[in-house]
């Protein structure tokens, strides 16, 4: 510190560099979490290059993308230790759903979030991957193949049999009560074609047990439909998947949460900005590069969720 000639205290360089917070001491290879530039969200990332004069990271993204990979420490955070899914008292505890007079369900945060925190992390009530059923997947492929179901694909149909195979009532119950355009639709011609092959099918009429519990088309109906409208891709192999209490996020081209894969395909929820105890919490339902196309093209995409 020195003064000058009125006498009034004036910062030298020396103090200056004190006086820079230190932050973390970053190095290449460090596991972080980093602000994206391309859609203001905060995505997993390794440290590729420190810069500490400008106080910068240069950082390779899980993803591989190649843009926006310079980032100031400011935009950076510890990866959290929080990859394992949270019992449900404690989402509770975090978030809740509340009834909307436009929107249905929403999901909402309890608590105060700053940005890059994790809002929670939800195990998801079903992975439906071929594996689980490989015999009845190449089934459904076989008759898509021979004349294809008006979804364009197996997978919704195929979750939906397994819902029915293998979820316990409790679970089952949380799938068909999710969002559907449609409360009372009736069994389509697809779910009416697929029941019929499987009874026509020995092994497989076998295996479901369809003699001793016949499978109701209309139930069978809803929770094709509660899977088109509620589930996620799955991020590494050809399936779905689908959560309770993240299915009840609005999408937002401008969303309040971001999100990532923890253990056991756990669902990380985190804020992209900072949250008050009241807020909506948000995800966008588009890719990230659909974000930055123009309000015509958003909308065309979102009518898979009859936007």
């Amino acid at each position: 510190m020195k003064h000058d000639r009125q006498g009034d205290a004036c910062m030298t360089d020396q103090d200056s560099a004190e006086d820079v917070p230190m932050g973390p001491r970053w190095k290449p290879g460090d596991s972080v979490v980093a602000f994206w530039a391309g859609n203001g969200c905060y995505y997993p990332a390794t440290v590729a290059e420190v810069n500490e004069l400008n106080r910068t990271l240069t950082v390779t993204w899980g993803d591989a993308d190649m843009t926006h990979r310079t980032i100031s420490f400011d935009q950076v955070m510890e990866v959290s230790e929080e990859t394992s899914a949270w019992s449900a008292a404690k989402i509770d505890r975090r978030a809740s759903v509340r009834q909307t007079a436009d929107k249905g369900r929403c999901l909402y945060t309890n608590e105060v979030c700053e940005p890059g925190q994790v809002v929670f992390v939800e195990r998801p009530v079903l992975v439906a991957l071929p594996a689980l059923f490989p015999a009845l997947w190449e089934h459904l492929k076989k008759m898509h193949q021979e004349e294809p179901l008006s979804l364009g694909t197996t997978t919704f149909h195929f979750a939906a049999l397994i819902s029915e195979v293998k979820l316990e009532p409790s679970a089952l119950h949380v799938i068909l009560d999710k969002f559907v355009p449609d409360p009372n639709e009736g069994p389509g011609d697809d779910v009416l074609r697929i029941l019929r092959s499987l009874q026509e099918h020995p092994s497989l009429a076998e295996t479901l047990k369809l003699k001793e519990r016949p499978m109701d088309p209309r139930r069978l109906q809803r929770l094709v439909s509660a899977w088109r409208y509620n589930s996620f891709g799955h991020h590494k192999e050809d399936g779905l998947v689908l959560y309770n209490r993240i299915s009840m996020c609005s999408h937002s081209c401008d969303p309040s949460c971001c999100w990532s894969y923890g253990d056991d395909d756990a669902f990380i929820l985190r804020a992209r900005m900072s949250l008050g105890m009241g807020d909506e919490l948000t995800v966008s339902y588009l890719q990230d590069e659909d974000l930055l196309k123009s309000t015509r093209v958003r909308r065309q995409k979102l009518q898979n969720w009859q936007f």
